[in-house]
């Protein structure tokens, strides 16, 4: 990853020698335990990771978004309020989002020149999309002078990212990246987005990433579909009781009395979430205690939820958690992100550390360091 000066010296080289005003970062995350519970206002741990992406920005005279991906080899220029998202750079579409967001959100941001550098995957479920649009709206922001409360900030980019990338996300994301500490993980209320601040691991135990390959889909169909699942579920329970607004607000005798009523695949979804959310919490107390066997017991009961009830794994993902976890000194394992594709998380004593790459040759196997929150500094 490029150091400050580096980004300094390339906005020159790309930007007819000028110099930017701005360097936004955001770190990539892990979430640790808690999957598809955020856009049910439950319960999720992430910690953010050292692996980041950085936009080096400067004001311009119009309204024209000026971009370069370093990742894409790819340069954009366009004007916000009049472009054809549909014949747009991927990419450019978060940075087209995070601008009509803060639009959306009363603040008028200036054009401006990007330069974007990345070393998260894409794909890999780390929050690579999250990432670009933190960076991109606090560059933004910082450019025009203005100034959001955390609650609002996560709002606009989760709007960029649903509107204008067309990735219906939760705040999880978002909120990884902003609220995270230096060796910190935490337990995130979605409904109120307080964070209760964690240990980074429990113990010594070590956080270990393996890449499958295979790049996740959020937008391929499936995400979509298990939160439709999920919305529809509240829907049926709010005809029941108006004061359901989230499967937060659901608990398993009342699941339990209505399953008959109920499409199959919501009720398993349904399960998932419940679960998830009671796990999310068992895995905080885990970290507090210092107890890596029942945090990595946790972990892979939520594989196995994720891979039964809510089917969001695949094979491969399935086959990486078998195989990390036959390891001696595995905690526990299981997928990490949205699911279908990206990485496994594995916890492990260090000594385990060196056998993993044996057990899943071939494939990118990376220790976990948590990063920092997202950043901005004037130049």
């Amino acid at each position: 990853m490029l150091d400050p000066h580096d980004m300094t010296s390339q906005f020159a080289a790309r930007f007819d020698g000028r110099k930017p005003a701005v360097l936004a970062r955001a770190p990539g995350r892990v979430n640790l335990i808690g999957e598809h519970t955020d856009y049910n206002e439950g319960f999720a741990l992430p910690a953010a990771i050292n692996r980041y992406l950085r936009v080096a920005a400067a004001p311009r005279d119009d309204r024209r978004l000026r971009a370069f991906s370093a990742a894409c080899d790819e340069h954009a220029e366009l004007d916000p309020a009049t472009a054809d998202l549909a014949a747009i750079p991927a990419w450019m579409k978060y940075v087209v989002g995070a601008a009509l967001a803060l639009r959306d959100a009363g603040f008028d941001p200036p054009g401006a020149d990007l330069l974007i550098h990345s070393d998260l995957p894409p794909g890999g479920g780390l929050a690579s999309s999250a990432a670009l649009t933190v960076a991109c709206a606090k560059a933004l922001t910082a450019l025009g002078g203005g100034l959001f409360e955390m609650s609002e900030f996560v709002e606009i980019c989760v709007a960029a990212e649903s509107q204008c990338a067309g990735t219906p996300c939760g705040p999880l994301d978002p909120c990884a990246c902003l609220m995270a500490r230096p060796d910190s993980s935490f337990l995130l209320d979605c409904r109120t987005l307080i964070a209760d601040y964690l240990p980074a691991t429990p113990g010594d135990a070590r956080f270990v990433l393996i890449d499958s390959g295979i790049a996740h889909a959020n937008r391929a169909g499936q995400y979509a579909q298990r939160r439709r699942e999920c919305h529809d579920a509240v829907t049926y329970f709010q005809q029941i009781n108006p004061r359901i607004t989230a499967l937060r607000d659901v608990d398993d005798a009342l699941l339990a009395r209505h399953v008959q009523q109920l499409d199959p695949s919501s009720v398993a979804r349904c399960h998932h979430v419940l679960a998830e959310n009671r796990r999310a919490r068992q895995a905080a107390a885990a970290l507090r205690q210092a107890d890596p066997a029942t945090f990595g017991r946790l972990m892979t009961e939520s594989h196995e939820s994720l891979r039964d009830r809510f089917q969001a794994s695949t094979p491969e993902l399935d086959r990486l958690v078998e195989l990390a976890s036959a390891v001696p000194g595995v905690f526990g394992a299981r997928m990490t992100g949205g699911g279908f594709g990206g990485n496994v998380l594995v916890l492990c004593r260090p000594d385990a550390v060196e056998a993993l790459p044996a057990a899943v040759p071939d494939l990118a196997i990376s220790v976990v360091e948590t990063g920092e929150a997202a950043d901005w500094q004037e130049l």
